[in-house]
């Protein structure tokens, strides 16, 4: 089992999310805001408690900007437009489904040899130079925001060549190589 595998086990973490190809054009053009609530991603489908809640930015009619990496969730990145509504009046809005893509993507990776500045990292500091940004959880899990001018399959090039642990988020594997099962 590959570390990925063993988090996801271990955590209960793996949810995918049908989307839409297209990339709404609108989200470009939407004013950098602060972010005002959580969207609520549920990640297992039997634990109605296992959930990663993301920071995003209220844009009315249940509709949010996701304004962070999510670090579990398949198939949504930083600026997508989602629709999410509380299950119960007061809670923190829940995903039902993407409206708009922003054109960015995701990437997740794992660096066990992590000593000092992350940004010093070769990987992350040759991700950083290729324009991409990246969070950090547990120490050793990294989301990379791949922003829509930043080249997917260049990124996998250069994770490859560095022999780095990784996976594809969004777009995920299986959206990028479909005939590969």
């Amino acid at each position: 089992m590959g570390r990925f595998e063993a988090v996801k086990k271990l955590f209960g973490f793996g949810h995918h999310i049908t989307i839409p190809p297209a990339v709404d054009p609108r989200l470009s053009e939407i004013d950098d805001c602060e972010p005002d609530a959580k969207v609520r991603f549920p990640l297992t489908s039997d634990d109605p408690h296992s959930a990663e809640r993301v920071w995003a930015t209220t844009m009315g009619d249940h509709q949010y900007r996701i304004e962070n990496y999510p670090f579990y969730v398949y198939g949504v990145s930083w600026k997508d437009l989602v629709y999410a509504v509380p299950d119960e009046p007061g809670d923190i809005p829940t995903f039902r489904r993407i409206i708009a893509k922003s054109g960015s993507k995701t990437i997740r990776i794992i660096i066990e040899d992590l000593e000092g500045n992350p940004t010093e990292h070769p990987v992350l500091k040759g991700l950083n130079d290729r324009g991409c940004w990246f969070e950090c959880a547990f120490g050793s899990l990294f989301t990379i925001c791949l922003p829509p001018e930043v080249d997917l399959w260049a990124i996998r090039e250069f994770l490859l060549e560095s022999g780095a642990q990784f996976e594809h988020a969004d777009p995920t594997y299986n959206e990028l190589f479909p005939n590969s099962n």
